[in-house]
């Protein structure tokens, strides 16, 4: 589609305006579904002394991004966030749990739980899902 002759380019004070068009999901994969995996890689490396290799694994990552993850190159934006809220942390908990019992996700019951916190976290630190009204 071409712009008309008299339209400004999207830059400067109209970015702010692209990033209204972000729908929640998009900031989600880009944003709070990182910073989740990196403290699920984190509670399974630390309070199940899994290895990175291990870890990376049961999570369908490379073991590379594992490191990414517990170095903060990757997923940092909303750890802290997330780590402030007890009840939050408290899914992580279970659901790094259900990922060392069951050596991953293995079935579609630990494949719902999952979704399913995801989703409950992400809706609690998602500022575009708040907006959006999603649940």
């Amino acid at each position: 589609m071409a712009r008309k002759k008299n339209s400004k380019p999207l830059n400067g004070s109209h970015k702010t305006e692209l990033l209204k068009l972000e729908l929640p999901c998009e900031y989600a994969g880009k944003v709070v579904i990182p910073s989740i995996r990196a403290l699920i890689v984190k509670t399974l490396v630390e309070d199940y002394k899994l290895t990175k290799y291990r870890a990376a694994k049961m999570l369908g990552l490379t073991p590379a991004a594992v490191t990414y993850y517990l170095s903060g190159e990757r997923g940092r934006k909303l750890i802290q966030e997330i780590e402030e809220n007890q009840d939050l942390i408290k899914i992580i908990k279970e659901v790094s749990a259900i990922i060392a019992k069951h050596n991953g996700i293995n079935s579609l019951e630990d494949y719902m739980r999952y979704k399913t916190s995801v989703c409950r976290i992400c809706s609690q630190v998602n500022v575009y899902a708040k907006m959006a009204g999603c649940h």
